[in-house]
């Protein structure tokens, strides 16, 4: 079943994300009955961060650690390369979240690992580990090259990567490959590329008008082989043997209910290699205008 596979994406719970969200940011009423439908699926797992708004203290609020694993992560930038700064955080962290321990502790800006400081700041995480805090350490990666880096320098558990029907980079360059080499569990986020590719390409946001093209092209093979485009993203991704965990932003528990409702689809890879791109400035949401 896709349920075992699927975790829920925290950022839509705490705050209005995503490009094709007009929904905004769920109730806490409908949020306690998505996680309530979630669990009674088998989905045991969310990824959520301190700079997703206010996803951690209403997780907390819910008790949504008592049924389900947590994976959190550092700020992405400014005091995450100050270790007292980050020990702070993940401590604030624990306390919205009403946890004393966690799943996975990841680096959300993985560069910081990279910089003068970075051994520091892997050796404070890694006494979370040791002192049975945190289960899991790792890292939220965009590319090949940070992929490499962090596997050259650091022992990590878990690594987040974007991964979908457009974006096979990182099978391609081989860094899959070599995360599953090291014994590296992977949760491929971007599976739906923040419902881009799960919209009408004429209606995808001016913001991302370059992914129109892409999506058309993506939208016209679906049709011939009488997949839905959510079908396929999940599909996709479920036949990767290398991909532990999809990260799946819903903000409604009618959309998790049509996610649940994906019947298991094998959808090879090659199918779609010569529709999928290495174009950062497409795939990676940092670039869109």
């Amino acid at each position: 079943m896709i349920a075992a596979k699927l975790a829920l994406g925290g950022a839509q719970f705490g705050m209005a994300y995503g490009i094709t969200n007009t929904v905004g940011q769920p109730s806490e009423t409908s949020l306690k009955t998505l996680l309530d439908m979630a669990s009674k699926a088998g989905v045991d797992l969310i990824d959520t961060a301190p700079s997703y708004g206010e996803s951690e203290a209403i997780l907390g609020r819910l008790s949504a650690g008592d049924r389900f694993r947590i994976v959190t992560k550092t700020l992405p930038s400014g005091s995450a390369a100050n270790v007292s700064a980050m020990l702070d955080q993940v401590r604030n962290s624990l306390t919205d979240l009403k946890q004393d321990t966690i799943e996975g502790l990841l680096f959300h800006n993985a560069d910081v690992l990279t910089t003068k400081d970075g051994e520091k700041l892997y050796h404070a995480a890694h006494r979370l580990k040791m002192e049975g805090i945190v289960s899991k350490l790792g890292a939220s990666v965009y590319d090949t090259v940070q992929v490499d880096e962090l596997l050259q320098r650091f022992d990590l558990d878990l690594v987040q990567l974007p991964m979908n029907l457009l974006d096979m980079r990182l099978i391609v360059s081989g860094a899959l490959d070599r995360l599953k080499a090291g014994g590296v569990e992977v949760h491929a986020r971007s599976a739906f590329l923040q419902g881009i590719l799960l919209s009408d390409p004429d209606h995808i946001p001016e913001r991302a008008r370059k992914l129109r093209p892409v999506v058309r092209q993506l939208h016209s093979r679906l049709a011939e082989m009488q997949l839905s485009p959510l079908e396929a993203c999940l599909g996709y991704l479920a036949s990767l043997d290398e991909i532990d965990r999809i990260v799946v932003g819903v903000v409604s528990p009618s959309e998790l209910s049509e996610i649940l409702s994906v019947p298991d689809r094998h959808v090879p890879a090659a199918l779609f290699a010569d529709i999928s791109t290495d174009d950062a400035e497409l795939l990676d949401p940092r670039f869109w205008s």
